[in-house]
């Protein structure tokens, strides 16, 4: 796995967009919305946004098209900003993972984020629209799980049960029956119990 291959799937697969306006994105780490860091980029590399527009960090995910191997430095950012281990990212550049589940994936990844603090956790009801809108459910979750995909349900499973977890900072109660919501979309839409 290079830095170019990972870079092409997290925006074929997960729809990162690449180097965007600092403007349409938003830094959710800490428990506040904040400003993205500028930094120079080289021309010979490529800043990649996630598709939702929030950072977990205060800068993009930068990649050096010129420079083939991967640093674990850069393994670390992406699993950050992704949630997906050096063991998913591998299988999303070689393209084991499609992008179906991969969305999946960032998305279930990206509440736990905001779930995880009672501050964040104001944005859980806007955001699950968008992440609905994102992620349409199969048609039929029987047979979108075919076995190359089942070997993906144990870390999507822990996903799901950290969200669980996370509802009980809810401060008020429509923010508990949206998270509530959320998790009975994962259980009917996509089959995940």
């Amino acid at each position: 796995m290079n830095q170019h291959q990972l870079s092409d799937k997290l925006q074929e697969k997960l729809g990162f967009q690449a180097n965007p306006a600092r403007a349409n994105s938003k830094v959710i780490s800490g428990g506040t919305l904040k400003a993205v860091k500028s930094r120079r980029r080289k021309s010979t590399s490529i800043q990649l946004a996630p598709p939702d527009g929030y950072l977990n960090r205060d800068s993009f995910l930068s990649f050096n098209l010129k420079q083939p191997a991967l640093d674990p430095q850069q393994v670390t950012k992406v699993e950050a900003e992704t949630g997906l281990p050096l063991s998913l990212q591998k299988d999303l550049a070689e393209c084991r993972l499609d992008s179906e589940v991969a969305r999946l994936l960032f998305y279930c990844f990206r509440m736990v984020v905001l779930t995880r603090d009672n501050i964040t956790i104001k944005l859980v009801c806007d955001y699950i629209e968008v992440a609905k809108e994102k992620l349409p459910p199969p048609k039929s979750p029987d047979t979108f799980w075919s076995p190359k995909r089942r070997r993906y349900l144990s870390h999507l499973n822990k996903l799901r049960s950290e969200i669980q977890r996370n509802r009980r900072l809810a401060e008020n109660e429509a923010t508990e029956r949206c998270i509530s919501d959320f998790l009975k979309y994962l259980e009917e839409g996509w089959g995940l119990n």
